[in-house]
């Protein structure tokens, strides 16, 4: 029973928490910085939200439509009338509601199916990074969810879709790793202590300052964070240098 009690408070604090505050990791003010990366999200990305009422509305529906009018043909026997010569009942089609445990079954799939998607759905967007910001570790306050702040140390500030303008992950550069995302228009960072990675779509993106083509884009990317070694990833990672790594 506590170990029940443990993990519904650890899945309520989860359900609950709020992106964390740059304020609160250190970093007072991003104004005045210019972007490693920065790039508009995906349509579907500005439309969550409606996405996801829409998913639930129809969810709704089809549980409401399953649960109180899923119905089957069955032969009812019909009582001859009062006073008729034919005493026999009788025999007529008619909609009958289905068993419970017919309806049950079917609303419950469709309403955990519509709960799913939703999820995966907001989810998804968490994962679609629209800015990074390289912050040196100067200008990082010191504070108890960044520690072992060095001035020598940079800092990768990543910005989500879902992170408001003050919100976002202050980790260090040394923490993130980088590698292929779902096709070579992609860059994927894994976090240090983030479960699951972050997808930097590089198609239409802007880099520091400059809209390039994808392979330069990435080998700015690739050299941000490991400087010389930069092209040495890159080809680690299955990327060639220079236009042929786009394919």
């Amino acid at each position: 029973m506590q170990a029940l009690k443990s993990r519904f408070s650890l899945l309520r604090q989860k359900l609950t928490r709020r992106p964390e505050s740059l304020r609160r990791q250190g970093v007072a003010s991003l104004d005045g910085l210019s972007p490693l990366y920065d790039r508009k999200p995906p349509w579907w990305a500005k439309w969550t939200y409606t996405l996801v009422c829409a998913d639930l509305i129809m969810t709704a529906s089809a549980c409401e439509l399953t649960f109180n009018h899923w119905t089957d043909v069955e032969e009812v026997e019909v009582p001859a009338p009062e006073g008729s010569e034919n005493t026999e009942p009788t025999k007529v089609k008619q909609y009958v509601m289905r068993p419970l445990w017919q309806r049950l079954p079917i609303a419950g799939g469709q309403l955990f199916i519509g709960i799913v998607l939703a999820t995966l759905i907001m989810g998804s967007r968490s994962r679609i990074v629209r800015r990074l910001y390289v912050v040196p570790g100067s200008s990082i306050s010191p504070n108890p969810l960044v520690q072992a702040i060095s001035p020598k140390q940079r800092f990768l500030v990543l910005q989500s879709v879902h992170h408001f303008r003050g919100q976002g992950y202050v980790t260090p550069m040394q923490s993130c790793t980088l590698s292929k995302g779902r096709d070579d228009t992609e860059v994927n960072i894994a976090v240090k202590g983030v479960k699951g990675g972050f997808l930097v779509g590089l198609d239409g993106a802007t880099v520091e300052g400059k809209k390039e083509p994808v392979w330069h884009s990435r080998e700015t990317i690739f050299t941000a964070f490991h400087g010389k070694e930069g092209k040495k990833m890159l080809a680690k990672h299955g990327w060639t240098s220079g236009p042929a790594a786009v394919r």
